[in-house]
């Protein structure tokens, strides 16, 4: 299962710095508590602040596109019921400047711009809403 550890931890006798993301025995799970953040039942468990929530999600996330997109949703919305608009608006932002300012084409740029901001599960959502607009 894929964690990320939010304090050193000894795995196998090497020890493993903070802020890291990797995959353990699930059996390993209960002697890690309060040390590492993981997803179980639908969900992120995680015994500390986290400084970057959606970066977490998204690297927890990182092969399930429909997991992350409703974590994101929850608990960015949780966090802040304008957040995820705010972070609409500044995907449209950067898009908009890599296209004028780096001359990127606007699917690359929409691209780019979704992965700085942890929106790639939003992807086609966006564009989707794009076309309709």
């Amino acid at each position: 299962m894929k964690v990320y550890t939010q304090a050193t931890i000894e795995v196998a006798g090497n020890d493993v710095p903070k802020d890291t993301f990797m995959d353990i025995p699930e059996v390993l799970l209960p002697s890690l508590a309060g040390k590492v953040a993981y997803l179980a039942d639908g969900g992120l468990r995680t015994s500390r602040n986290v400084d970057d929530l959606e970066a977490l999600i998204v690297g927890l996330t990182a092969d399930d596109l429909a997991l992350q997109r409703l974590l994101l949703m929850r608990y960015c919305e949780a966090f802040d019921q304008n957040h995820i608009g705010g972070r609409w608006n500044a995907w449209e932002l950067n898009t908009a400047a890599m296209v004028l300012n780096e001359g990127m084409v606007r699917e690359e740029a929409e691209l780019e711009a979704a992965r700085d901001l942890n929106l790639l599960a939003f992807l086609e959502e966006y564009r989707l809403g794009k076309a309709r607009r």
